[in-house]
């Protein structure tokens, strides 16, 4: 379940269903057996299914005065977790994300996550002799997800469509990280248990490693958050995870000279789990991170033929480099099936510009027979223009069998997964 954005109260009621009225006005029936509440603060709640059916409009904040975020400066030279995440699992993927700097594929999970993380930073800023806390944060989170939607429906790599249903269980999200760091999600727990430390931007004394840590709490423990809005992980924190705490955690000794005691990761809205800082580990990863830094320096003039390549499920899955890089699509076998991840190649038969509600799509005549590809927005633009006979290849393509013919087809939503004799069409 997810709160209705807004404040709501029940105007008709009738045997199965309500008649809501938000505060800006807007009414709306909703059938019973998807409601829930009112809770103690007076909300309402309605099944997520039902609102990804049904998006509201968006709740008019414009009202209220909100804090803007203060951001200092990235050292230069300074390496972060991220980029030394990358560096590890495939040197050319670091090439071609910081050295050759390809486009970024933008996924809306991204601009979600950064509007949870600043509503969660700045609702400690408000004023709430104006609002309360409920309107404060939804502004702050609407504010920062319509210049992320703006952002996206602009960008030249757009992977999926802005799914407006999803800011709802965000809000959800957000308010789970207040109640988790103050207590409750009253005025007085927000005013007077505020984190001292807030996008805590850190780095070590010689300036070679960074880091912004979401929360930091010094009393009566020192204990550094993480914010993640993904589910969390079965079977406790991956490397990745205990990476970024050891990096962490060096950069808490480097500035209080101790280690925090614990460092959390909060998986908003689901679980915390803990991570206790190790004096050798965190030696240990230290070391790492200057060694991968003096590495990348090496490296940063050279070609890339020079940056290993380390193609594997696991480093490939999300990488956005995967139109460019050669060496993946090496590795990637001809062999089509159901899910994600295919490498679609062969001969343009036909192809359809896209129109109305119909998609762009394409005939390919691959070694397995003939797959008609499609794809929304650009990349059906993109394969609609192909000609009869141009060799194409489609990266990570979506396998799955059609509703109507029960034959397999695939979708296509990165335009620059679309290859055509030889260069990316996009780019073109």
């Amino acid at each position: 379940m997810s709160a209705v954005e807004g404040k709501w109260k029940i105007i008709r009621e009738t045997e199965k269903a309500l008649f809501l009225e938000r505060g800006d006005g807007i009414q709306r029936w909703f059938p019973k057996s998807v409601v829930s509440g009112p809770d103690s603060n007076g909300r309402m709640e309605v099944a997520d299914w039902f609102l990804g059916k049904e998006p509201l409009p968006p709740l008019e904040t414009s009202d209220l005065e909100l804090p803007a975020p203060e951001r200092g400066e990235w050292r230069q030279g300074a390496i972060s977790y991220s980029q030394v995440s990358t560096f590890r699992a495939c040197p050319r993927a670091y090439y071609f994300g910081r050295i050759r700097r390809v486009p970024s594929a933008m996924r809306q999970s991204q601009f979600l996550g950064s509007a949870v993380h600043e509503a969660l930073e700045l609702i400690y800023d408000c004023d709430f002799d104006t609002a309360v806390p409920e309107d404060y944060l939804a502004a702050l989170l609407r504010r920062r997800w319509n210049t992320g939607k703006a952002e996206f429906e602009r960008g030249r790599r757009q992977l999926g469509r802005w799914d407006e249903s999803k800011f709802s269980p965000a809000l959800d999200q957000a308010r789970w990280g207040v109640a988790q760091a103050t207590g409750d999600f009253s005025v007085e727990s927000i005013t007077g248990r505020a984190p001292p430390g807030r996008e805590k931007m850190m780095f070590s004394g010689d300036s070679r490693i960074g880091g912004i840590i979401d929360v930091m709490f010094t009393d009566p423990e020192l204990i550094t958050v993480d914010y993640k809005t993904g589910k969390a992980p079965e079977g406790g924190l991956g490397d990745d995870q205990q990476l970024q705490g050891l990096i962490y955690s060096h950069l808490v000794r480097e500035e209080y000279d101790r280690l925090p005691d614990r460092v959390e990761f909060w998986y908003l809205g689901d679980t915390k789990v803990t991570f206790i800082p190790d004096e050798a580990k965190v030696a240990e990863v230290a070391e790492l991170m200057h060694e991968a830094s003096d590495t990348i320096d090496e490296l940063r003039e050279m070609d890339e033929g020079h940056w290993e390549a380390r193609p594997s499920e696991t480093a490939c899955k999300w990488c956005d480099a995967k139109p460019w890089c050669s060496p993946y699509q090496d590795s990637i076998s001809d062999q089509i099936g159901e899910g994600r991840g295919n490498l679609v190649r062969g001969e343009v038969l036909e192809s359809l510009q896209p129109e109305g509600k119909r998609p762009g799509s394409v005939t390919v005549q691959t070694g397995d027979g003939e797959l008609k590809l499609k794809g929304w927005g650009r990349p059906g633009g993109l394969l609609g223009e192909l000609l009869p006979g141009q060799e194409v290849q489609c990266i990570d393509t979506w396998i799955s069998r059609s509703e109507y013919s029960g034959e397999l087809e695939g979708l296509v939503s990165d335009p620059y997964a679309i290859i055509v004799d030889g260069y990316i069409k996009a780019e073109k």
